[in-house]
C-alpha cells in the first residue's frame, strides 16, 4: 500500500522465483567446477583427449558471471 501511495513500482513476484532459480544454477555451476577439480586430483584420472581444461574452467566462471549479472538485473527491476 505504501509503495502505491508513493507512486513506486510494486515488486514483481515472478522475479523472486527467477532469482532463486538462478542462484540454484549458480550453485550447480560451482559444484561442477569443484567436482572437476577433485577429479583432476584423483590418482589415475585420465584427461580425455581433446579436452581443454583451462577453457572448461573459464567457461564455468564466465557462465557464473552471466548468472550473477542476470540476478542483479532482476533485483533492480
Amino acid at each position: 500500500m505504501k509503495r502505491c501511495t508513493l507512486g513506486r513500482k510494486l515488486p514483481n513476484a515472478n522475479h523472486h522465483k527467477d532469482i532463486v532459480n538462478l542462484i540454484k544454477v549458480n550453485a550447480d555451476q560451482a559444484r561442477l567446477g569443484n567436482l572437476l577439480r577433485l577429479a583432476l586430483m584423483e590418482e589415475g584420472f585420465v584427461i580425455p583427449e581433446g579436452l581443454e581444461l583451462e577453457s572448461l574452467f573459464d567457461r564455468i566462471r564466465e557462465t557464473q558471471g552471466e548468472i550473477k549479472s542476470k540476478i542483479k538485473e532482476l533485483k533492480n527491476d
